[in-house]
């Protein structure tokens, strides 16, 4: 009897032991588990890297994110980084006052929006490209973190780099209607009031005809108000020297390989693509392919440069 209640005496006192030590282990454990994941937590950081350029008169518009720290993120611009010392070389105060709006925590997005104005003091006429900086700040009320971001604020200007400058003489272009057209339908463009309907020959009062094509003309950047920009086709043809001879080969000629009138585009806010026509006659003369050019003139709306903005466009003969 003694020997048995000797026996549960120790057995309990191994089992109370064991269990402290269990849970001590267990503690431990935790302890070290928590510990790693302090150690997994990434830092507080700023996900994003904006365009390099800006435009006057062009809405900027870029989604950031944010990573790391403990979330609940907070973010504030940074107007002026410089300010209280010396700018960098090369750049300019930052006139812009950016906003910002929180869209989301979880994932964390944030927008920066600005439409830029010219500075106090400039005129269209006068302003030069500027490099401008700004900083941006995300905290997690514990934390924080800060990025520099660096860009260049410039006109507006046309672009071709996407048009078709190459056409038929008096041939549908049908390659070039279809692509227009199913730009058109994936919403890439702004049509313009074009219709998309097949291009089709047109009657001038003159009774003659010509062959209508559609080309793109797109800006650097889609525009903040209503703007509108005149074209027409010239040449530099010289009707004082024979249609053969050395100065006058490869140039096309007006009211004989083209029709010239000025013609209008407008782009609507927020667009920056137009459908512009130019209008070809089609005659039965053996030619090489001929050059005339595109000058676009007087801008109505936000500012945009017009400085040397002319474009050479080819006819290819079909005779």
């Amino acid at each position: 009897m003694n020997f048995r209640n000797q026996f549960l005496s120790v057995t309990c006192i191994f089992l109370i032991v064991a269990t402290l030590i269990g849970c001590g282990s267990s503690g431990d454990s935790e302890n070290i588990s928590n510990g790693t994941d302090d150690l997994l937590v990434k830092p507080l950081s700023l996900v994003g890297s904006p365009p390099t350029k800006l435009y006057y008169d062009s809405e900027f518009e870029y989604i950031f994110g944010a990573e790391g720290g403990a979330g609940s993120y907070q973010y504030r611009y940074i107007q002026n980084p410089g300010s209280e010392t010396e700018l960098e070389e090369g750049f300019t105060e930052n006139h812009l006052d950016m906003e910002i709006e929180i869209i989301s925590q979880f994932p964390a997005l944030f927008a920066l929006r600005v439409t830029p104005a010219l500075p106090e003091g400039t005129t269209f006429e006068t302003i030069e490209p500027r490099n401008l900086s700004f900083q941006l700040e995300v905290s997690d009320g514990i934390n924080s973190s800060t990025r520099s971001y660096q860009f260049r604020l410039m006109k507006n200007k046309i672009s071709m780099k996407n048009a078709i400058k190459q056409f038929n003489e008096g041939l549908v272009d049908e390659e070039a209607a279809i692509y227009l057209e199913n730009q058109r339908r994936n919403g890439d463009l702004s049509v313009c009031d074009y219709s998309g309907a097949p291009i089709v020959e047109a009657q001038l009062p003159s009774g003659d005809f010509v062959y209508p094509v559609s080309f793109l003309v797109e800006l650097e950047a889609p525009v903040s108000k209503a703007t509108s920009i005149d074209y027409i086709f010239e040449t530099d043809y010289q009707d004082d020297l024979a249609e053969n001879d050395i100065n006058n080969l490869g140039k096309a000629r007006v009211d004989s390989d083209f029709y010239s009138t000025y013609k209008r585009i407008t782009f609507n806010k927020g667009e920056k693509s137009c459908i512009a026509v130019l209008d070809l006659f089609d005659d039965s003369i053996i030619e090489p392919d001929e050059n005339l050019i595109m000058v676009i003139s007087n801008a109505a709306g936000p500012v945009l440069d017009l400085a040397e903005q002319s474009f050479v466009f080819s006819i290819t003969d079909d005779d």
